[in-house]
């Protein structure tokens, strides 16, 4: 069963302002969420906030 996943207008826009590659992972996240937000190994939230920390240094 797959979910549908909806962002926030604001999460879109920040995900737009995003560099090309960041994009691209957020965006392969999403699709593993939409397809079991669960369990699945690779959507470890702190790999995310990781990702987020490395955005805004650099």
């Amino acid at each position: 069963m797959a979910y549908r996943v909806r962002l926030h207008k604001r999460a879109t826009k920040a995900l737009r302002n995003l560099p090309q590659h960041v994009r691209s992972a957020v965006k392969q996240r999403i699709d593993l969420l939409s397809e079991d937000p669960y369990r699945h190994p690779r959507l470890d939230i702190r790999n995310m906030l990781a990702l987020r920390a490395r955005t805004q240094t650099g």
